[in-house]
């Protein structure tokens, strides 16, 4: 099962899949046909039902330990 995201979008995963145990994310973009530098960043975090991040281990971002 595949949804696909765009900047902005929410998507609550446990209304989708409400039995899921394991979950893989994969980031795509089309090249840059300018030939010019750019950053790509992504974070993703967990939110419990109070819409609070419980512990700082459920926020991800890039190099993180």
């Amino acid at each position: 099962m595949t949804y696909e995201l765009t900047k902005g979008d929410r998507f609550n995963l446990s209304k989708e899949v409400p039995d899921f145990n394991k979950v893989a994310i994969a980031l795509g973009w089309q090249v840059n046909q300018t030939g010019q530098n750019y950053d790509i960043d992504a974070s993703v975090f967990m939110l419990a039902a109070n819409g609070r991040i419980p512990e700082e281990k459920y926020f991800l971002f890039y190099n993180a330990k």
